[in-house]
């Protein structure tokens, strides 16, 4: 129950495709026919079960989906189009931290952890943008919105209240957030 279909809408015709079920988390898409996401593998050979980045090229005659790494941990993938780097959010022993890789070598991905977060925190999403990724964590109680800055290597904090700040999404400049300071889950710029 916890994982949906992957589906990609035509917004021409109004149709509805399904391409893979079973994915983890939101897809982040590579150029224009091609998607990133994470989807728990088939078990390794000591029976194991990972999330795994896999690819799916839309369009293509094979309509089973690529699989860029192996026994990794790695969901929410997110790209920095301009930098040619991939971040995704990877667990070891309970926390969560953030791993990078530059994508100009697609079929040998090599993740380096970036933050070192050891307190049982837990990545939610992420937003890459102009060389800084935005990311929302539970640290104690409430989820907050942190960026990490690559070019200064520093981690700050943007929304730290005791409400519910999640799912950032930066673009040119502008940072679009759910919160539920109101009392309800509204969208903030």
């Amino acid at each position: 129950f916890w994982q949906t279909d992957l589906y990609v809408y035509d917004m021409i015709d109004s149709v509805s495709t399904k391409l893979v079920g079973g994915v983890s988390s939101a897809p982040v898409w590579l150029n224009d026919s091609t998607i990133i996401f994470s989807k728990k593998s088939e078990p390794n050979k000591n029976g194991s079960k990972y999330y795994d980045l896999y690819l799916y090229q839309l369009g293509q005659k094979k309509k089973k989906p690529k699989r860029l790494t192996h026994d990794s941990r790695l969901t929410s993938p997110s790209i920095d189009y301009k930098s040619n780097s991939l971040a995704a959010i990877g667990i070891h022993d309970g926390v969560s931290n953030i791993y990078l890789s530059s994508l100009e070598l697609l079929d040998s991905l090599s993740f380096n952890k970036i933050t070192n977060f050891e307190g049982g925190e837990k990545i939610y999403s992420l937003s890459f943008s102009d060389n800084k990724i935005l990311f929302d964590i539970v640290k104690e109680h409430a989820r907050d919105i942190l960026v990490y800055n690559l070019t200064e290597d520093s981690l700050s904090s943007i929304k730290e209240n005791n409400w519910d700040e999640r799912d950032p999404f930066y673009d040119k400049g502008v940072l679009i957030y759910s919160s539920d300071e109101s009392g309800i889950f509204n969208i903030y710029k």
